[in-house]
């Protein structure tokens, strides 16, 4: 099972979507944008429309990992705000653009702040009354470390989904759970179960029992409901919660 997604929702199965991909038609801010703002000054507002989707983004540039302490730290490239959002409105005359969720932090044109179209996203999935449960994996080796060494127990489920949901908008989970299969010690799932990445309102609740992922210790770390939120906020990159993400 390992890096098996039992349901694996996405609109490419052959490729990860990524916010950070731009089609070309990047549009700059105009000014900088506080948080909670639903109104985005641009420099151009050609080529888009009401009710296109676009991501807003800044780059997390030295200045903008400075005033976290991090420079030293934060590396990866796509690091950075990225917020999916829909146009509701477009006023050519003022070159504003007004967005369906607010700014949930400052953007600056410092960091190259910007929109642009991405990959195509799902919409109206939904995912309901039912059970999943994986029979548990009886290799030795189910360390903290052991996802790192083939042969081990810790390998063979390392990165395993019970749900995968990718590039979604507007969609469901309810009244999903988990059982422990006929034969398991303790176990529901071998590792993970639900994950949500880059998504738009997803409504819950999500209720997994604090037993549904491989019991730890001495299994390690093992995430039940795992969020992907990149930005949420600067320096996150996962958290457990429910509700209504956007």
């Amino acid at each position: 099972m390992r890096h098996k997604r039992m349901i694996d929702v996405r609109p490419d199965p052959t490729r990860h979507q990524i916010w950070y991909r731009s089609r070309g038609d990047e549009r700059a801010f105009a000014s900088d944008v506080p948080a909670h703002v639903f109104e985005i000054p641009l420099v151009s507002v050609d080529g888009y429309e009401v009710g296109d989707w676009v991501v807003l983004r800044a780059d997390a540039t030295d200045e903008f990992k400075d005033e976290f302490g991090m420079v030293e730290v934060w590396d990866n490239p796509n690091m950075g705000l990225a917020f999916y959002r829909q146009i509701v409105a477009i006023d050519a005359d003022t070159l504003t653009m007004t967005i369906d969720v607010p700014t949930r932090y400052p953007m600056k044109v410092r960091d190259n702040a910007r929109i642009h179209r991405t990959v195509e996203h799902l919409e109206e999935i939904g995912i309901e009354e039912l059970s999943i449960g994986n029979v548990q994996n009886t290799t030795p080796g189910m360390d903290t470390d052991d996802y790192t060494i083939p042969g081990r127990g810790g390998y063979e489920v390392h990165a395993s989904f019970a749900i995968y949901l990718t590039a979604v908008v507007n969609s469901w989970v309810r009244n999903v759970s988990t059982f422990k299969p006929e034969g398991n010690n303790r176990a529901h799932l071998l590792s993970n179960g639900i994950r949500l990445e880059r998504l738009a309102s997803l409504w819950g609740p999500l209720a997994l029992p604090t037993h549904a992922c491989a019991p730890s210790p001495p299994l390690g770390k093992f995430h039940c409901v795992e969020f992907v939120q990149r930005w949420s906020s600067p320096g996150a990159s996962r958290r457990e919660a429910a509700g209504m993400f956007d």
